[in-house]
């Protein structure tokens, strides 16, 4: 692109500034909606997290102020339900589309697919884009990934003809696109790898009903306890049902084969959580909240000889973490998590993660087998997930 202008500079320096930082998703989120608006500013600002299986919006991390009643309607509404199924987002992220802006003349609409570009007239164009009630200056959007997955989409929008998205302001966020697509992975790394078991209360399967027109008529228990919970993790739309509800609801409501309805995964303290929607009688839905069950990491044991960052590293590779997301994690460099773990290793006589486990096995969970040896006296099969406390893999 050409030459950034002082204020697009600006912003891409802030930008680069907040991959020091310890923040949360949704801070984080704030924080890049804040730098954006300083090059390209717009009327309203929606950041929504992605689930990179479904490719479906699993959460809402920021919003701009006062857009929050609009994100519950285009939710509601418009999510999934575009007259031209190439500009649904899953599909854009589907055919890798990093930005695009989108107005009412096909030669404005800057990076949108070429095959609509080519086979829509401009009149067809125009009458579309206004049937489905789109703002007079326009929407960008883009998405945001990391070696492959989609992690998040940003909406920008301007409601006045007179101050169009230009194709300089493309330009800018498919120039900043990487570098926040890193950010994020690091905050949503980060946040995962926090998250030490389930959050108290939480944890059940829950079933929520609603009536034709969104409004609840049963609530089980664990479903009233994952929405409050849902509702302390991100931004309130004017409902206490989340995001990922009515990316659901849309996503069944877009569903050909009802059999196949996609369920919707998102991060939560307590663990991965699958949110699916169904079609129940007389315009009900059922909507399932399904938590994934997770086995608890092993301790590093108290006595091995590591020092306080030593012990912290061989936790979270207990956990599963990468070097790269345990670096994100706790905020060093790679070279120097990688350090740590190979400083471990050389006191603990390992040479590898497997090792690791290995030895973990044998000096916590083989000691507590061994208090039972009747099972293994009389030639049956020792169930180790049972007797270690955990669930068979």
């Amino acid at each position: 692109m050409a030459r950034l202008s002082r204020a697009q500079e600006a912003s891409r320096q802030e930008l680069r500034y907040l991959s020091g930082g310890r923040l949360t998703p949704g801070e984080l989120g704030k924080r890049i909606l804040g730098a954006v608006d300083r090059a390209v500013p717009a009327d309203g600002q929606q950041l929504f997290g992605v689930d990179p299986g479904t490719l479906l919006f699993n959460r809402v991390l920021a919003v701009s102020p006062g857009m929050a009643p609009h994100t519950l309607w285009y939710l509601q509404n418009r999510y999934l339900a575009e007259p031209l199924a190439e500009l649904d987002h899953p599909a854009l992220m589907r055919a890798r589309h990093v930005a695009l802006v989108l107005r009412d003349r096909p030669e404005t609409s800057w990076g949108a697919p070429a095959r609509l570009v080519a086979e829509l007239s401009s009149r067809a164009w125009h009458r579309i884009y206004h049937e489905r009630e789109g703002p007079a200056g326009g929407v960008l959007r883009a998405y945001f990934a990391v070696d492959g997955r989609v992690l998040a989409g940003l909406v920008l929008i301007r409601f006045e003809a007179r101050r169009p998205f230009q194709s300089s302001d493309l330009g800018f966020i498919r120039l900043v696109a990487p570098l926040t697509g890193q950010l994020l992975r690091s905050a949503l790394d980060r946040e995962r790898a926090l998250m030490a078991g389930p959050a108290k209360g939480v944890g059940g399967t829950g079933v929520v009903i609603l009536g034709p027109e969104g409004d609840e008529r049963l609530v089980t228990p664990a479903a009233e306890v994952w929405l409050q919970a849902l509702g302390n993790w991100e931004p309130r739309l004017g409902t206490r049902l989340p995001a990922a509800v009515w990316s659901a609801i849309a996503a069944l409501r877009a569903q050909r084969d009802e059999a196949d309805t996609p369920a919707i995964r998102l991060s939560t303290p307590a663990g991965y959580l699958r949110i699916e929607a169904s079609a129940g009688q007389d315009g009900t839905l059922a909507v399932v909240f399904a938590p994934e069950q997770r086995l608890a990491p092993p301790d590093v044991p108290s006595e091995w000889p590591l020092t306080g960052q030593e012990r912290q590293v061989l936790q979270l590779v207990l956990r599963g973490l990468s070097d790269r997301q345990i670096a994100a994690t706790l905020v060093v460099s790679e070279h120097t998590v990688g350090s740590h773990i190979a400083h471990a290793y050389a006191k603990l006589n390992v040479h590898s993660r497997g090792e690791l486990l290995r030895r973990v096995f044998q000096e916590v969970a083989w000691p507590a087998l061994d208090e039972t040896p009747p099972m293994v006296r009389h030639g049956q099969r020792l169930d180790v997930g049972a007797r270690c406390g955990h669930q068979r893999l």
